[in-house]
C-alpha cells in the first residue's frame, strides 16, 4: 500500500497516484520564497519526491533561496508540464535534512541528473560557488494538480495535508 492512499483527497480517490506520477515525471520546478523585505522571489529547482508527497531538494547555503527559506520557511513549488497544459502548486514548509542515508540518497540524484544531461543540462546547482551544498524537505500542506486541456479547467485535483501542530 502507498503512503498516499492515506491522504484525503478534495477530488476522487486517484488523484494522488496522478499528482505522484506526474510529479516523479516533471522532477523541474519554481520554488517561490519570500525575502527579508517581504518581495516574493523564485528559483528553479530539480526535486525528488517520496509517496509521502515529501519533496527534497538541493540548494547552497550562500544562494538567496536558502536566505529567504531560513527566515521564511513557507513556500510554494510550481512543475509544469507544457505539453499537456498540466500544472502542479504544492504549498509547505521547508526545513533541513539532518538524515545523511537522505542526503546522500539526493546528491546522488543530483549527479545523476548532471551525467544524464550532458556538461550544458547540468541542474543549476551545480553550476553555483554559493557555499556548501545542503539538502532540504518541504512538506506540503496541499498540493493541487490542474489539467488546462481538459474541457472544464476549473476542474482541480487536489490534496489537503492534515499535520499535527507542532
Amino acid at each position: 500500500m502507498k503512503a498516499w492512499s492515506l491522504l484525503s483527497s478534495t477530488s476522487s480517490p486517484e488523484s494522488a497516484e496522478r499528482i505522484y506520477t506526474f510529479l516523479e515525471r516533471h522532477p523541474v520546478g519554481v520554488l517561490a520564497t519570500i525575502s527579508p523585505d517581504s518581495t516574493p522571489e523564485a528559483a528553479v529547482i530539480y526535486f525528488a519526491v517520496n509517496d509521502k508527497f515529501e519533496f527534497y531538494f538541493v540548494t547552497k547555503t550562500q544562494t538567496q533561496k536558502y536566505k529567504n527559506m531560513r527566515l521564511h520557511p513557507n513556500v510554494s513549488l510550481v512543475s509544469y508540464d507544457p505539453f499537456s497544459q498540466t500544472t502542479v502548486q504544492v504549498h509547505g514548509r521547508v526545513t533541513e535534512v539532518t538524515s545523511d542515508s537522505i542526503k546522500n540518497s539526493m546528491l546522488m540524484t543530483l549527479e545523476q541528473l548532471a551525467a544524464h544531461g550532458g556538461a550544458s543540462h547540468k541542474p543549476p546547482i551545480t553550476k553555483l560557488f554559493a557555499g556548501r551544498p545542503i539538502v532540504l524537505r518541504l512538506k506540503p500542506t496541499h498540493i493541487r494538480m490542474t489539467n488546462y486541456m481538459e474541457a472544464d479547467a476549473a476542474m482541480h485535483e487536489s490534496i489537503e495535508f492534515r499535520y499535527p501542530k507542532v
